[in-house]
């Protein structure tokens, strides 16, 4: 593989996956690590955006198993509550 198609290739990757993240409603937590010997095969903004992007260690939202656990509670406080009412 060349460098040029090698640049290719990942920027075809790359489209798909944010076409993809759009579908599903996704694209704000979608993260590229893109290879910054991509300079030339994609514009230099949008590597610029995607390598000083923060990663998910930075986000300030809760994780995946945190929303879970309080999504689980709340189930269960209403499970609890509509059993003492009826």
């Amino acid at each position: 593989m060349t460098k040029s198609s090698w640049g290719e290739c990942f920027k075809r990757q790359w489209n798909d996956i944010e076409v993809a993240a759009k579908e599903v409603g996704c694209e704000d937590r979608l993260h590229i690590w893109p290879d910054p010997e991509l300079k030339g095969y994609v514009e230099e903004a949008k590597i610029a955006h995607w390598l000083y992007k923060p990663t998910v260690e930075k986000w300030n939202s809760l994780t995946a198993s945190e929303s879970k656990a309080k999504f689980i509670q709340s189930v269960l406080n209403k499970s609890q509550t509509a059993i003492t009412t009826s």
